[in-house]
């Protein structure tokens, strides 16, 4: 949906009209005040002709960000306000050393621009009322309001007259008025009560007629020396802001009007950032969730020790090493019934290996519940290793099983 705002350069803003639009551009609520407007995503503000200046000027070659940054002081000369309280708004540049620059006085429009629907908004667009005359080859397009009347001329500027009901017009501007009708583009005449001898640049052929809207404020009071132009007159009626398209008009709005290349560029890796950072933040989540179940499994075979080990060792057996505790007791307690246990091979490898030095190498060593078999190359590399096992306290003997012959010893 789409808010549209008809901005009053006093800044009443109670009395400021406004409309919500379907997406068809169908009205579907209206009212009056700001305070009574609704929250919209996309905001369009129409702010009067009056409160523009547009002016076609010549520029460097220059880049068009370059050129929007040089703007107050290509305009120093044509503003008479300080360049600070002035809003500049680059149009269109009909060619490379063309530009059409719109200017305003930023105080009023900051203050519309504050106000909190507005600034919730998503989307802000700022267009001039005229900006929605029917723009074509044929016709021209001429917009009346109680005090001044806009001419819409190609690349979105405007030929702009003071004093529209009088009677006459002064002659110089008529001329002026004329030659831009019929399709000239005043370079350096913007309002019509400059020098009528300022250089003119030819556009198109003259249109076949001029439509002529008016604001509502105005009725039907349009002034006699239309007919000295000397082109048919079509009346049109009020310009309905309402229903008038401004899909194609320029933005006003500093937003866009001045965003900086950086921002631009903000914009375009932002849908990557935030997919980065959402697969970040799962990525988190997963370790997270994977430490925790850990840390859970950890405590609960802690606790499962130690509910063993007091089993064991009893209630008030002091718990340093729960785990070389509980082995060192349970090979005391196969000692104690003559079983064997897993430090039986380290006793036994120990002693044996402190006599073994001079003694041939084995063919094969294996160890089974509490004995270790030797397996000697002949008779005299056996005679000698059982005499090292006698001579470490061990009990040596010949054993054969399975048609296999090996030495065992045991403690």
């Amino acid at each position: 949906m789409e808010l549209r705002l008809h901005a009053d350069r006093a800044g009443l803003h109670e009395k400021t009209p406004w409309v919500l639009l379907d997406w068809t551009q169908n009205p579907i609520q209206s009212g009056h005040g700001i305070a009574t407007v609704p929250n919209a995503s996309s905001v369009r503000i129409i702010v009067p002709d009056d409160c523009l200046y547009v002016v076609t000027l010549t520029v460097p070659a220059l880049p068009k960000r370059r050129i929007i940054l040089a703007l107050p002081g290509l305009l120093e000369e044509h503003i008479l306000v300080p360049a600070e309280s002035a809003g500049f708004a680059l149009l269109a540049m009909p060619s490379p050393t063309v530009a059409s620059v719109a200017v305003y006085y930023r105080g009023w429009l900051d203050a519309m621009m504050a106000e909190p629907v507005v600034a919730r908004a998503r989307s802000v667009r700022v267009v001039a009322e005229s900006w929605g005359l029917p723009r074509n080859k044929e016709t021209q397009s001429l917009h009346f309001s109680k005090d001044r009347f806009v001419l819409a001329l190609p690349h979105w500027a405007a030929c702009t007259g003071a004093n529209t009901l009088a009677d006459e017009v002064p002659q110089h501007l008529l001329i002026v008025l004329r030659e831009t009708v019929k399709g000239a583009i005043a370079r350096s005449v913007t309002e019509l009560g400059s020098d009528p001898s300022a250089e003119v640049t030819a556009a198109e052929a003259a249109p076949l007629s001029i439509d002529v809207y008016c604001s509502s404020d105005l009725g039907d009071h349009l002034p006699p020396w239309l007919n000295n132009l000397g082109v048919a007159i079509e009346q049109r009626g009020v310009l309905d802001w309402i229903s008038a398209s401004y899909d194609e008009a320029p933005n006003l709005s500093w937003r866009s009007t001045l965003a900086i290349p950086k921002a631009r560029i903000i914009r375009a890796v932002k849908p990557a950032v935030i997919m980065l950072a959402l697969l970040c933040s799962l990525e988190f989540i997963f370790v997270a969730t994977d430490w925790l179940i850990l840390t859970l499994q950890r405590k609960q075979l802690m606790a499962q020790q130690e509910s063993v080990f007091r089993s064991v060792m009893g209630q008030h057996a002091p718990m340093i090493n729960g785990e070389v505790q509980l082995r060192r007791k349970l090979e005391m307690a196969q000692a104690a019934r003559a079983e064997s246990a897993t430090s039986d091979l380290l006793v036994l490898m120990t002693r044996l290996g402190a006599e073994a030095g001079n003694v041939p190498p084995l063919d094969e060593l294996r160890y089974e519940s509490g004995q270790l078999f030797l397996k000697a190359k002949g008779t005299d590399d056996e005679a000698a290793w059982i005499a090292a096992a006698r001579s470490a306290g061990l009990t040596a003997t010949l054993d054969q099983r399975d048609g296999k012959r090996s030495i065992k010893v045991v403690r």
